[in-house]
């Protein structure tokens, strides 16, 4: 995607009411053709090149013809996919099966109070809750004084349980609701929050009494990206956009003082974004500065009474550095040459150096690198420094005891956690209390259902919280299967005395997953330069690898980012129906390091390219998939890998899913006029720049269609509020291929656009069931089409 977000910030919730499609299909809507788009006259000329962009008229959500253009294209989608009805019934009848009623997350205490969350049975969305840790003890006598003083509004402790937010009840009130950031003041009094109303993510920020639940004042500010509460718990820091959604200001407000807010920094560079943090100890606020590929840190004491900030290390070009704070010493992740102060695409390392001196030259190499393996991020408590490592593109966690220790061969002491085999997929949970020696993870895979594990950073021990009771207990049916036929087979050996296997029975301390039904692959592809590049292969253990298997091939490989490998519960819907499913973690992105990022970016972008269609090839010459039946889906920036790789071997995908997808690099990055272009060129280059700008133009999407070209069957998904990347992407691209391709092709060519939403169009657990089996359908309606041509 094209993220403006700086790193190390958490995810967003997107939250949107559904309203249901008109019925479509019927017989008076059977014979509607595809939306033909009005074509005008518009040309671009850059370094002596001109071209035409008749559908550039799209670009302008203020003209009703666009709208009316965009309803068009939605109505002939339903009425194709009318068909597909009763099939998008049954995917959402069993994705629904696999999900818990009254879904609750195990407490993570911070302090005296344990935070959790819980989706009551029936609804969509979390709700937000805490309870005091002395909860389970508190007498008749204690809940009446809490309740009187709830009533009268006296400040007295509710210790049964507290309502931080319930999103379902903003969702009812406002129709779309989408939660930026949450957090809770040092003595927990106040819930600092941030809503986006309208999809364009632009938020709001509030605060309220988290005791009383009122508001504290009214909204504090709009365009608000991070927030960080002071320790006196009376002011905070937060970052404000500019017109282009930059986050380029960071103002101090003091609930107490009526002087308004204070400005404290501003970013004049329009390619980086500021963010704020604060250390975990609560003794200084971050204030980071970020390019794609560079970064900057301030330090400012974490009272909330001074303004003065204190520079760590100045920026360079292809540097980033993240900073923690323990005891005096400043900890600092960064991918810099202590040598020539560069960071030359090396991966990081972590540094420490005493804050009361911040020099480059006293940061002291902490940890060596070992092969293999690349550090992504850091935690750190009060007696813990946590590394969240990769090790040949998965991940794993090293701890290391505070302070730093050094044995006999100079080297840091540190193991590494023995977490379950097979995990691919590791989520921080809040891990807000500093002083503990536990660490909150959620571990999965394609075939690892979720578990949240409580990790003791001492012991190196860890104990199992919670895992999806409803899809385990597909596991457990599978493991029964299995020692049936166990059992039946040593019976037909005259063994009738056998010993009953365990492969039922779970200890308490187990972590599951579907390795008896499903299997997970981890192979390496060799791509057109030989570079071997990671790919995942998932299917269904019935299933036999005979080459006659349709496939669906995900990737992404842009920003550093590393391909999701988290559990998905709806692919089951896929894989049960003999689907094989494959990740292909292409350059560009992060499983590998820093190189593995920068030999996918600028200049070598077609290198991700050429790594998808190897995977592609793979999964076909290997007989994983028929060669008729190998599908693709990319979101954002993926969507331009995988349009880009249609141009250069469109034979080879049956069928596509291009969702939210940039499509038309070439005319966008000309564009500073719109948000993210500028802080986009450390990704994808200046056309500005001659060399650059004919790069890009081999490869960009849009202007790369062809005529007489057979494309695979399409579907493209796109979002009106969309600012990151804009509707109209989606839409000319569509229309240019309808264009070309009306008169010699029977490949379908269908654009959904939701007019509600933005770039993340995600929504509740019932309600994104919806989008899922629509996608799922429009892949499986295309495979049979083909399967009955081949039959023909």
């Amino acid at each position: 995607m094209r993220s403006h977000h700086a790193k190390r910030i958490g995810s967003s919730i997107g939250i949107r009411l559904y309203q249901r499609a008109p019925k479509s299909g019927s017989r008076k809507d059977s014979n509607l053709k595809a939306p033909v788009a009005n074509k005008e006259v518009y040309t671009r000329s850059k370094h002596g090149i001109t071209w035409d962009d008749p559908y550039h008229w799209m670009s302008n959500a203020r003209d009703p013809s666009v709208r009316r253009h965009l309803e068009l294209e939605n109505l002939y989608t339903d009425t194709i996919m009318g068909s597909t009805s009763a099939l998008q019934a049954e995917l959402r009848e069993e994705m629904a099966s696999r999900i818990v009623g009254d879904e609750s997350s195990p407490p993570e205490r911070w302090g005296s109070w344990l935070y959790y969350a819980k989706i009551p049975e029936g609804q969509d969305y979390p709700v937000y809750l805490r309870r005091h840790v002395d909860a389970g003890s508190v007498t008749w006598l204690q809940r009446l004084k809490s309740n009187v003083g709830r009533f009268f509004q006296v400040e007295q402790c509710n210790l049964v349980e507290q309502k931080l937010l319930d999103m379902n009840e903003l969702v009812e009130g406002h129709g779309f609701v989408h939660l930026g950031v949450c957090k809770v003041s040092k003595d927990h009094r106040l819930l600092a929050y941030t809503l986006d109303f309208f999809g364009r993510e632009v938020f709001t920020l509030f605060v309220k009494d988290i005791q009383t639940g009122a508001l504290i004042s009214k909204p504090i500010a709009k365009g608000v990206v991070s927030v960080e509460w002071a320790r006196d718990s009376c002011s905070l820091l937060y970052t404000k956009m500019d017109k282009m959604l930059r986050p380029f200001r960071v103002f101090k407000h003091n609930l107490k003082s009526k002087g308004g807010n204070i400005l404290v920094y501003e970013e004049k560079n329009p390619q980086f974004f500021i963010d704020v943090s604060k250390t975990k100890d609560w003794c200084f606020f971050t204030i980071n500065s970020n390019s794609k590929t560079s970064s900057e840190v301030y330090l400012l004491d974490a009272n909330g009474h001074n303004e003065e900030i204190k520079l760590v290390e100045h920026r360079r070009p292809g540097v980033e550095y993240f900073v923690e704070h323990q005891d005096g010493q400043l900890f600092l992740l960064t991918n810099a040459d202590m040598s020539h102060r560069q960071g030359s695409g090396s991966n990081y390392k972590l540094f420490n150096c005493p804050i009361n001196d911040l020099r480059f030259d006293n940061w002291k190499h902490i940890v060596l690198e070992e092969p293999d393996v690349v550090i992504y991020d850091m935690d750190i408590f009060e007696r813990h420094l946590v590394l969240f490592e990769r090790k040949d593109g998965l991940p794993q966690i090293r701890v290391l005891k505070l302070p730093i220790s050094v044995d006999m061969m100079q080297r840091v002491c540190s193991d590494v956690l023995p977490l379950p085999k097979g995990v691919c997929s590791i989520t921080p949970g809040l891990n807000q209390d500093y002083s503990s020696s536990v660490l909150r993870l959620s571990i999965s895979s394609p075939i690892m259902p979720e578990a949240l594990l409580d990790c003791d950073l001492s012991s190196k021990e860890f104990a199992v919280l919670q895992q999806n009771e409803v899809v385990c207990s597909l596991i457990h049916k599978a493991k029964e299967k299995r020692l049936k036929t166990e059992i039946s087979s040593e019976q037909d050996h005259d063994a009738p005395n056998v010993c009953r296997s365990q492969a039922c029975d779970s200890t308490e301390n187990e972590v599951l997953d579907l390795s008896e039904m499903y299997a997970l692959e981890h192979v390496k592809v060799a791509s057109h330069d030989m570079v071997e590049v990671p790919l995942t292969i998932v299917y269904s253990r019935d299933l036999k690898m005979e080459g006659k298997s349709p496939a669906l091939l995900t990737g992404y490989g842009a920003y550093g980012e590393s391909l999701d490998m988290k559990w998905c519960a709806d692919s089951l819907s896929l894989l049960d129906r003999g689907w094989v499913l494959a990740f292909a973690h292409v350059r560009g992105g992060g499983e590998l390091g820093k190189a593995w990022h920068d030999s996918g970016r600028l200049l070598k972008k077609l290198n991700s390219m050429h790594d998808f269609l190897a995977c592609g090839e793979f999964l076909v010459k290997r007989g994983f998939c028929h060669r008729d039946f190998l599908t693709a889906r990319g979101v954002s920036a993926g969507g331009l890998l995988v349009a880009a790789s249609i141009h250069m071997q469109a034979a080879l995908f049956l069928a596509v899913i291009l969702k939210v997808p940039f499509l038309d690099i070439g005319n966008t990055m000309l564009d500073e006029n719109l948000s993210l272009t500028v802080s986009e060129y450390e990704e994808w280059g200046n056309p500005e720049n001659k060399e650059t700008f004919n790069y890009i133009r081999s490869y960009t999407p849009y202007d790369n269609l062809k005529k007489a070209v057979q494309y695979p069957h399409m579907l493209t998904l796109s979002s009106f509020q969309d600012t990151r990347v804009g509707y109209w992407e989606a839409a000319k691209w569509t229309a240019r291929i309808r264009e070309y391709t009306s008169v010699n092709t029977n490949k379908l060519t269908l654009l959904k656009t939701d007019m509600n939403s933005g770039h993340f169009t995600e929504s509740g657990r019932y309600l994104h069931i919806e989008d899922t089996a629509f996608e799922y359908a429009f892949l499986l309606k295309m495979v049979e089409n083909s399967t009955h041509k081949i039959a023909d």
